[in-house]
């Protein structure tokens, strides 16, 4: 894909979680979600809207780490490592960046990443650095 397409596509994304956002806040300020729960004076009133509050809130956290993603791949581009894997500095497939536009890691680096809980350092280097 070339630079302006992937920019486009980038911003695009971004704008959308940012509205997301944006409008979770309103709907959350506004009393709106939880209009249609009973009268709140019940158990299952309060279990729902403190389940609907907690949903809105997880949803807005995703969106916030989409911007945050996208910010960091729109760095990469300005850099000239974007499609370029951050942990085995392999070049991240087009059809990986086409479907994950901010992908940070290769599939394979992913994995590995998603093993240690988000972190980008594997289990077995950690344990040979440190035998060292």
């Amino acid at each position: 894909m070339e630079h302006a397409a992937v920019l486009g596509k980038l911003i695009s994304i971004r704008d959308h979680a940012l509205a997301s956002t944006q409008n979770g806040l309103k709907t959350m300020s506004s009393g709106d979600l939880t209009k249609g729960v009973g009268s709140g004076r019940e158990e299952g009133d309060c279990s729902a809207m403190h389940l609907m509050n907690y949903l809105s809130i997880r949803r807005m956290e995703s969106s916030q780490d989409i911007v945050k993603q996208i910010d960091s791949a729109l760095l990469r581009l300005r850099e000239g490592t974007y499609g370029v894997c951050s942990r085995c500095c392999e070049e991240i497939t087009s059809g990986r960046l086409q479907c994950i536009p901010f992908a940070k890691f290769c599939v394979s680096c992913q994995e590995i990443v998603d093993r240690n809980g988000g972190s980008s350092v594997d289990e077995d280097e950690d344990e040979e650095g440190a035998a060292s």
